[in-house]
């Protein structure tokens, strides 16, 4: 598929962040006290209406009320940043050094401006409504802003589409939020059979939390706390389409397939507000890789001219080498 042919689909299929209608589309919806989530206006007077019925008349619904509308998948195509990245499999969580315990590490990444002349416009625009949704709900109160885009971080005024957003993945979950009869996300990815059109006969692999990759090996400790708590979710991000499929990246390779990487990116914007301040979340939920990072090859340098040395030395005064055999004689053919 073409970049026009996948941003077409993103359009069809998602909430695309650059698409001018999209704040006429959304709004935040508040699950409980302290936090809230991005929905579609739709699914939202859905829900009211719902509700709205249950309460004037419970027996209309014997399953109970109506479940809160579901987080809005949002899109956009961005690069990765390389700096400030830490979308590996443990985030970079070290001992004494990362907030918080290991159970609640974030792997997350800057996505910043692809600079693609096809899509020219669509990241800054994207960025825009973002910025806005955030503005939305924080209604200048004044309090500190985290995350998604960090209001405090830039010195020289309000922050702006160069600074890109920050996106997410909450690496570990508790055993009793997951039920591996009705959630395969955990614990488990598509190896094979990701496509664009869906998933076809989809191979999947296991993820253990006892050999979860960790880059310190400090944090190890740590890890085999976890392991009768918690399980490791990877992230899910895909490959280059090969064959009609896309492999899913497996956690060492975060690094290396995915810093610097052109992807196109699915995810839910959430909102918590802790302690008086603002803290909002891109979680990802799909990645797949569109243009693979730029390898950086060392440039070619001339070689130097090997030096000719004689196998023997001769001894010019007696025409002998100096291993005492006859020196060569040089002929003129």
């Amino acid at each position: 598929m073409t970049l026009t042919e996948i941003r077409q689909a993103l359009r069809e299929q998602t909430f695309y962040t650059a698409d001018g209608t999209i704040l006429d589309k959304l709004e935040w919806f508040q699950t409980n006290a302290g936090f809230d989530r991005i929905v579609s206006k739709e699914d939202a007077v859905r829900y009211k209406d719902d509700l709205a019925a249950y309460k004037n008349d419970p027996t209309t619904m014997p399953a109970g009320p109506p479940a809160s509308p579901l987080a809005a998948v949002l899109s956009a195509i961005v690069r990765l940043k390389k700096e400030d990245y830490y979308l590996i499999a443990c985030g970079d969580w070290k001992p004494n050094w990362s907030k918080g315990p290991l159970a609640n590490a974030r792997a997350s990444a800057v996505a910043e401006d692809p600079n693609i002349p096809i899509i020219d416009g669509d990241y800054e625009a994207g960025w825009a409504n973002l910025n806005r949704l955030v503005e939305k709900k924080v209604d200048g109160d004044g309090l500190q802003i985290s995350g998604l885009i960090n209001w405090t971080s830039n010195t020289n005024g309000p922050p702006n589409y160069r600074q890109g957003f920050r996106v997410s993945h909450r690496i570990f979950e508790m055993k009793k939020k997951y039920d591996p009869a009705t959630n395969r996300r955990a614990t488990r990815g598509i190896v094979r059979g990701e496509s664009l059109a869906g998933i076809d006969d989809p191979e999947y692999i296991e993820f253990s939390i006892k050999d979860w990759p960790l880059r310190h090996p400090e944090a190890k400790p740590e890890l085999q706390k976890l392991e009768q708590t918690h399980v490791p979710i990877p992230v899910p991000a895909y490959d280059l389409e090969r064959e009609g499929c896309r492999d899913l990246i497996l956690p060492p390779d975060y690094e290396a397939k995915l810093k610097g990487a052109v992807v196109q990116l699915e995810f839910h914007v959430n909102h918590w507000k802790i302690n008086d301040k603002h803290s909002f979340t891109a979680d990802v939920t799909k990645m797949r890789v569109l243009v693979p990072p730029v390898v950086l090859h060392a440039p070619d340098t001339p070689t130097p001219k090997r030096k000719r040395v004689r196998r023997f030395e001769r001894d010019y005064r007696n025409g002998e080498s100096r291993d005492g055999s006859p020196a060569p004689i040089r002929r003129r053919l």
